[in-house]
């Protein structure tokens, strides 16, 4: 059975003045993953480091450490791999704060960091998703997207033509009465 991250979670860790971000994502494939690594990156110029583990859609895997003189991204892939983790990212951005930690220590902290967003409440059983799509009146948009949190489903792309809605999503129910909406 496969285990997957079920929300995204954020954190903050300072160590001898450098700053660790780290996010826990949800990504089920790899075309996600690296388009949320790029978005982290790019929101975080100046930071000093951008590492990143993940295994998407059960066979694309990767680990990055960024220069950074440690394994730990790679280490997190092996133990990822064998807890059967997947479809998740976790993205640490490291700030340097002037003081040198020690590539062990460093190793550590990192490694620490990423089962920290990957902790057991944070994972679960991995779910199928059934996709949706179709077309409604603007003025029903809310209440659609009001059952759509109620079923934890997701709306993946929303276009708006005049008075109507096109939408995308899945939903984990296969007979879902998000469907009545379209009818």
């Amino acid at each position: 059975m496969s285990i997957v991250l079920l929300k995204n979670t954020e954190s903050q860790t300072v160590e001898k003045k450098s700053v660790f971000l780290t996010y826990g994502r949800i990504a089920r494939t790899e075309e996600e993953a690296k388009r949320q690594i790029e978005e982290i990156r790019s929101s975080h110029p100046k930071a000093s480091h951008v590492l990143y583990v993940y295994s998407a859609g059960g066979n694309k895997e990767a680990a990055d450490e960024d220069k950074e003189p440690v394994s730990s991204m790679h280490n997190a892939l092996k133990l990822m791999q064998k807890k059967g983790i997947t479809d998740s990212l976790v993205v640490i951005v490291r700030y340097f704060g002037g003081t040198l930690l020690g590539a062990s220590n460093l190793d550590r902290l990192y490694f620490r960091l990423v089962f920290e967003a990957l902790a057991e409440e944070n994972l679960g059983p991995k779910i199928l998703f059934y996709p949706f799509e179709g077309k409604i009146r603007s003025i029903y948009l809310k209440p659609f997207e009001k059952e759509v949190e109620k079923e934890n489903a997701r709306i993946l792309k929303k276009d708006f033509e005049g008075a109507f809605v096109s939408l995308q999503g899945e939903t984990p129910i296969k007979d879902s009465p998000l469907l009545d909406f379209f009818r």
